[in-house]
């Protein structure tokens, strides 16, 4: 639905929203005010959203975030404040799409939000072999330990009866020749 430079006033209307079925929203380059309403995650399916260049303010949802079909979002030239939510869904898309909301932050924009400084979580102890609760550096070590087994297994299980066995060797080098003859037509 196209509904762009438009001159429509006012709020985006409840009834938009309620359009679950809808799989494209553009409503740029008019002059409507307020907020995205938290119910936008109703619309399951919605895979473009484009209300650019309006004056929208409050805070983006973090119902916007469970939009899993979304592959195109501006929501740049409005009065947008806060912190973009956290989400894969909301950072993959690039700042251009959140630009010109001089009271929006985090990322993919370059501001920080104030306590961005402080961590989220603890940081893990420099001598803490164990990963903390869930072994997480103990699982990378088994991980780079075990691919240089897993390259020799599959370079030898290959390589190994090839070398060893000169009927599947035979075999392997006239399926070769049979390939390039179609390829190259005999050269």
């Amino acid at each position: 639905m196209d509904l762009s430079s438009n001159n429509l006033i006012g709020e985006i209307p409840e009834e938009v929203i309620n359009l679950h079925g809808i799989r494209f929203l553009n409503l740029s380059n008019n002059k409507l005010h307020g907020k995205i309403s938290e119910n936008i995650s109703a619309m399951k399916i919605l895979e473009s959203l484009d209300v650019s260049m309006n004056q929208l303010t409050g805070v983006i949802p973090q119902s916007m975030a469970t939009l899993t079909f979304l592959s195109y979002l501006n929501l740049s030239h409005n009065n947008f404040s806060g912190r973009i939510p956290s989400s894969t869904q909301l950072q993959s898309f690039s700042a251009l799409s959140f630009i010109g909301n001089r009271d929006l932050c985090g990322l993919p924009l370059t501001p920080s939000c104030s306590g961005d400084d402080t961590p989220l979580e603890p940081i893990p102890n420099a001598d803490d072999d164990q990963g903390g609760e869930d072994g997480g550096w103990i699982d990378m070590k088994w991980f780079y330990l075990s691919m240089p087994f897993g390259f020799v297994m599959g370079f030898w299980g290959v390589v190994g009866p090839l070398a060893f066995n000169k009927a599947w060797r035979y075999a392997f080098f006239m399926y070769l020749d049979d390939i390039k003859y179609k390829l190259f037509g005999g050269v």
